[in-house]
């Protein structure tokens, strides 16, 4: 089976559906008509929470990152550098010395102080609270604000990745005192501030006149709903979306270098796929059926024709070239007899009188990119014996039943991983998302446990990476998740947009220095 036919006939249908739209969307806005003083961007699902503290989804985050500040910042560097904070210094490893920067206001009104940031630290903390971040904090001895603008953190140990913690964005105290709903009504310091959401079609957010780094240059901006492909597509051709950021399928994407609207920016990528496993299913917690599914899966198939190579095949969630990336460990390379070897060692063998050796339920959401990208999984899987019933679900529901434990196998994306701590929440027996942790599959390793709660202790980045490598090979032998690969990133962005450049990290503070053209 081969893909370079099914992108045919994709051009085909899209040239006949931009025939068939072109006067619908004529009526609303033409290509070269005038268009309203705002940047239009494309969502494909919508934002489900956007408090920071509680928020877990993607489409949330793209948001929380023009709304919100942390003490630090991610630096394109795979390091940190101080975003609320003035200064961060570290008298001993155990203790952080930090003074937030004078005369920064909430979107309020309210001006910023250190005890904004041990409200937000402390009801990140709060045991009664169901944040999933907390497990970053349990580290956390004691807070001490000294005066307005410097503060002290005490923690129990050392911990390499807490600076990774202090991404967290603040909030106003007085909020949430007063148990402000920050998920329908955000409150920060960001460069955009909220305007009004209309569920589930679009969110307005506008330039904070008081921004602490400048007010950006941008007009109003609108974050749409946008869920079916094939509309995201026209509406970016035809100038009724601005920037759509790594959700237009890759068999669009050269269709659209040719239109002189739009310019296409790509960039190396941090985003990992992956199946994840249910290893508390009683086939799948069988490791010899997870090897076989990874042998009867042909991934460099999916990255070169569904993913027309804007993907690099992945082994480990940490992508390549990173300091702690586990270069040499076990891989599992499409092999057919070998997968259904396996599945006979399992218990699983072919049946005399033909049909599956068993079936299992793969859960998604509606994407349909997703969708096609599981459908080739499944039509592999079957040829080793492995009937798969997909079901699809929206955004908010598949990603509750995954939360919820309540599936054998699923496909995610994890955003934006930098450093390797990361692996605590995802893989630790303690972590599960009862913990407020995001180790969906309940994968539950004592080896494991104990080489990740070293590493969060190591303060020496070699030594660091060593257990960091010990842990992922172990994790490779045991697969709790197949991975897919790492997406590159890829913004289609409309001539009328200025300033903005991608970065490895897809982040949408990159619209911080973006500009219409028509307005400047």
């Amino acid at each position: 089976m081969r893909f370079p036919e099914k992108s045919r006939s994709l051009r085909s249908r899209l040239a006949l559906a931009v025939g068939a739209l072109a006067l619908a969307l004529w009526g609303c806005q033409s290509a070269g008509g005038t268009h309203e003083a705002q940047l239009r961007i494309a969502l494909e699902s919508f934002p489900t929470n956007l408090d920071p503290r509680l928020a877990t989804d993607a489409y949330s985050y793209d948001l929380i990152e023009t709304l919100y500040n942390g003490l630090v910042r991610p630096a394109g560097t795979g390091g940190f550098e101080p975003d609320l904070a003035e200064s961060l210094t570290q008298p001993d490893p155990r203790t952080f010395e930090i003074t937030v920067r004078e005369g920064v206001h909430f979107h309020d009104g309210s001006t910023l102080s250190a005890s904004d940031v041990l409200c937000t630290y402390r009801s990140v903390m709060d045991p009664l609270g169901d944040s999933p971040v907390r497990a970053s904090f349990d580290p956390i001895q004691g807070i001490e604000v000294i005066d307005a603008l410097h503060l002290r953190i005490r923690l129990r140990e050392p911990i390499a990745a807490f600076r990774d913690a202090m991404t967290l964005p603040i909030l106003p105290c007085a909020l949430i005192r007063a148990d402000h709903d920050f998920r329908a009504a955000p409150v920060g310091t960001g460069f955009l501030k909220f305007v009004k959401s209309q569920p589930p079609s679009f969110i307005d957010l506008e330039p904070n006149a008081d921004y602490f780094r400048g007010k950006t240059q941008l007009p109003a901006v609108r974050f749409r709903n946008v869920p079916n492909p094939t509309t995201r597509v026209l509406s970016l051709m035809h100038g009724d979306i601005d920037l759509s950021m790594n959700n237009v399928s890759a068999l669009y994407v050269d269709y659209l270098r040719k239109k002189k609207n739009l310019t296409i920016q790509t960039t190396p990528g941090t985003n990992f796929t992956y199946v994840g496993f249910n290893l508390q299913d009683p086939v799948l917690r069988d490791v010899r059926v997870r090897r076989a599914i990874a042998h009867g899966i042909d991934r460099e198939e999916l990255v070169k024709y569904r993913k027309r190579g804007l993907a690099d095949l992945a082994h480990a969630i940490l992508p390549h070239g990173h300091w702690a990336e586990l270069k040499d460990g076990p891989r599992y390379d499409y092999d057919p007899e070998k997968a259904r070897a396996l599945l006979d060692e399992a218990g699983y063998p072919e049946p005399a009188g033909g049909g599956p050796r068993l079936k299992l339920l793969y859960k998604t959401s509606q994407n349909k990119d997703a969708l096609r990208n599981i459908e080739v999984i499944r039509q592999r899987l079957s040829q080793i014996g492995i009937e798969i019933e997909i079901q699809s679900y929206e955004w908010g529901t598949f990603f509750d039943q995954i939360k919820r434990g309540n599936f054998q196998l699923y496909s995610l994306s994890w955003i934006g991983v930098t450093d390797p701590d990361f692996y605590f929440s995802v893989f630790h027996s303690d972590q599960t998302p009862e913990n407020g942790g995001r180790n969906r599959g309940r994968y539950s390793n004592p080896e494991v446990d104990r080489l990740f709660e070293q590493a969060r202790t190591q303060m020496d980045q070699e030594k660091r990476a060593d257990l960091y490598r010990q842990a992922q090979r172990i994790l490779a032998e045991d697969l709790p998740y197949l991975p897919l690969w790492h997406e590159r990133n890829v913004a289609i962005v409309s001539n009328r947009v200025g300033g903005f450049t991608l970065d490895t990290l897809a982040s949408f503070r990159a619209l911080e220095s973006a500009y219409l053209e028509e307005a400047r």
